[in-house]
């Protein structure tokens, strides 16, 4: 069975230390980044907790990332390749 087509993202700022460890933590996973943040949010407190602001901004973040770099390989090597 096929995944559900995702058309929809979210993002957020991060800093380098924020995203080392959201990749440490995938890693850690044996997940891929963008794969281990669509387990992780849904899963994440639903109730408002001192970081849980936080905690979604960083993870939308992560999404919106992932979705940009994979736009910018697959562009690249598109033009790489002469198409």
């Amino acid at each position: 069975m096929k995944p559900p087509l995702r058309t929809k993202s979210v993002g957020t700022k991060v800093s380098e230390a924020e995203f080392a460890l959201l990749e440490e933590r995938a890693r850690g996973a044996g997940m891929r980044l963008g794969e281990w943040v669509r387990e992780a949010l849904p899963s994440a407190p639903a109730e408002s907790g001192p970081d849980s602001g936080e905690v979604f901004g960083i993870l939308g973040s992560v999404v919106s990332t992932v979705s940009d770099a994979t736009a910018a390989i697959s562009a690249y090597t598109t033009c790489r390749a002469g198409g």
